[in-house]
């Protein structure tokens, strides 16, 4: 789903115009970002938790060449699931049988 998805399914639902939308949405993932670049959990309850992980040096290979390369260490964001988030989602599967 895209942030124009959600913009546009908010907008449906309620009276704010799609511009103040847009600006409330860049707001809430910029405050996100913020606090994942200062290394700040950030927990959204019943839906899950954004954390930075350190990642270290590393050994790889390029598939195309076989060359062996360094690949360097880096920060990534790990999301974990809640519980609740989990439960709704296998609940979906066993409805749709997949």
């Amino acid at each position: 789903m895209a942030k124009k998805s959600i913009v546009d399914q908010i907008w449906k639902e309620g009276s704010v115009s799609k511009k103040t939308l847009y600006s409330m949405l860049n707001y809430v993932f910029d405050l996100i970002s913020k606090a994942l670049q200062e290394g700040q959990e950030v927990k959204i309850s019943s839906f899950g938790t954004f954390k930075v992980r350190q990642t270290k040096d590393r050994k790889g290979r390029n598939p195309r060449t076989g060359e062996m390369k360094v690949i360097k260490a880096k920060r990534t964001v790990q999301f974990k699931a809640s519980k609740k988030l989990t439960v709704r989602l296998n609940m979906l599967v066993k409805k749709c049988k997949i």
